[in-house]
């Protein structure tokens, strides 16, 4: 009759292998959807901060230059470049500006989907009708769209 001893053995079962796989398994499956959300969206995140910098920046010239502003949203098609421009109008008489203007552009993978539009600021900063913008990251076979409401 021979002792075995306890503690000489060491190892993983096939049991225990079979667990530990599927658990790395199970990990892998519900990470990989996020890891690649992050990559697919940082286009369009940029984007959004663009629109969020050019409407910061035509509130304050409206509010500085007491006068209306206006942002235009291009989109020339669905491969051109898409930017923002903002401009002050020569309309206003009184003050003797010449037309201020700033152009934003978009990442290239980025496009508008809801057309070109025109949003206008009056003097104290507030939209005078709201718009909705629809932006779509087209990198890879992947599309997301956000909305942006200001």
């Amino acid at each position: 009759m021979t002792l075995t001893n306890k503690a000489a053995m060491k190892g993983l079962t096939a049991i225990e292998l079979l667990i530990i796989t599927s658990i790395i398994a199970l990990i892998t499956v519900f990470a990989t959807p996020m890891m690649s959300s992050v990559f697919f969206e940082t286009e369009l995140d940029k984007a959004a901060k663009i629109t969020e910098e050019s409407i910061e920046k035509a509130r304050a010239a409206a509010r500085f230059y007491d006068t209306d502003v206006q942002m235009r949203i291009e989109s020339d098609g669905n491969l051109a470049r898409h930017s923002i421009t903002v401009s002050i109008p020569r309309s206003n008489a009184e003050k003797m500006l010449s037309e201020i203007q700033q152009v934003f552009p978009l990442p290239d993978t980025v496009r508008i989907v809801s057309g070109d539009m025109l949003v206008q600021f009056n003097s104290e900063g507030e939209v005078d009708s709201p718009a909705m913008l629809m932006m779509a990251s087209t990198q890879g076979d992947f599309e997301r769209q956000q909305i942006m409401i200001e």
